[in-house]
């Protein structure tokens, strides 16, 4: 199958797509100067139209994640978290959090190994991180050690099932799967405070990249496992002053959203190129909010029709073995 992206994509002034699952590669939530909403990209660069059906897909989206069935999770800036399946039909996963408070504000959505979705979110009576079951119901986490951020902003889980929480106001935290907390990143380089981190990622090394925003610093930053960091050193397009926005495909590549600049993608040698500047042939793609890639186990719709065929091949063969 081939690899799918999905990027938030926020745009003014359009209503939400309508289109199909094929050929998928990039989903992406994003911001132009005609449009809001979800966009779907192919491997090339190109828009689908995304087809959907049941409810509409929120005007807003914030932040995206793939559960390993295929299904897409959606947050958005002003109503809850809604399901798409790959079929395109659209339903609210969660409309509240341990039973109180709107789901507004959703910043980051990440699933660990076991399937549970955790999410930061902020509302009107509550700002930290929350985690769902598969029926949309809430769990309360118990931590322990350092606490976790009041403005929790992007999420990712390690290999090992590790969840970094990135902050709005301090550095990146380490949750391990049994509660405890501890401050993984204060700075990076040695000078500047990591708030403001917009986007974490995970390549299949386990290596973290972060996009951040600091007092001194814009731009992109790489983690070893004990916090230190990286110089990136990049060649070709130059990667974006604001960046936003990140998700790893199955061969290495980063892609790279930003407030004002398009998507890039960074090879693992480090060549950036721009991966699109527009959606459906009009409007740049400023306010890149979320990326997010479909698990390479979902088959196309075509692969199901093969399997079945395939499938129907065989009975026949053996019922004529049987009446020979």
């Amino acid at each position: 199958m081939k690899k799918t992206l999905i990027a938030l994509a926020l745009v003014a002034g359009l209503t939400s797509f309508a289109g199909s699952a094929k050929a998928k590669v990039l989903d992406a939530a994003i911001t132009t100067s005609t449009y809001s909403g979800l966009v779907s990209f192919n491997a090339d660069g190109s828009t689908n139209v995304i087809t959907t059906s049941g409810l509409s897909l929120p005007n807003s989206p914030t932040a995206l994640a793939f559960d390993s069935t295929g299904n897409l999770f959606i947050g958005t800036a002003g109503g809850t978290i809604r399901q798409m399946t790959p079929d395109g039909t659209v339903s609210y996963f969660s409309q509240s959090f341990l039973g109180a408070g709107s789901l507004n504000g959703v910043n980051g959505l990440a699933f660990n190994s076991s399937g549970k979705l955790f999410a930061s979110i902020t509302t009107s009576v509550y700002s930290g991180l929350v985690s769902f079951n598969a029926d949309g119901s809430t769990n309360a986490i118990t931590t322990s050690g350092v606490s976790l951020p009041s403005q929790p902003t992007a999420l990712a889980f390690d290999p090992t099932g590790n969840l970094f929480v990135g902050s709005a106001q301090g550095g990146i935290r380490k949750m391990t799967p049994d509660g405890t907390v501890s401050m993984f990143s204060q700075s990076f380089g040695g000078t500047g405070s990591l708030n403001g981190v917009n986007g974490l990622a995970f390549n299949s090394s386990g290596t973290l990249f972060a996009s951040i925003t600091t007092s001194a610093y814009k731009g992109l930053v790489s983690f070893n496992p004990d916090g230190s960091t990286n110089v990136i050193t990049t060649s070709g397009v130059s990667l974006p002053n604001t960046p936003t926005a990140l998700a790893f495909d199955s061969t290495g590549n980063l892609f790279i959203g930003g407030t004002s600049g398009a998507i890039r993608e960074m090879t693992p040698d480090g060549t950036v190129s721009y991966f699109s500047q527009s959606f459906i042939g009009t409007g740049s793609l400023n306010g890149v909010n979320a990326l997010a890639f479909q698990p390479q186990s979902v088959p196309e719709p075509s692969t199901y029709a093969l399997f079945g065929i395939g499938a129907i091949g065989m009975l026949m063969v053996l019922r004529r073995k049987k009446t020979a």
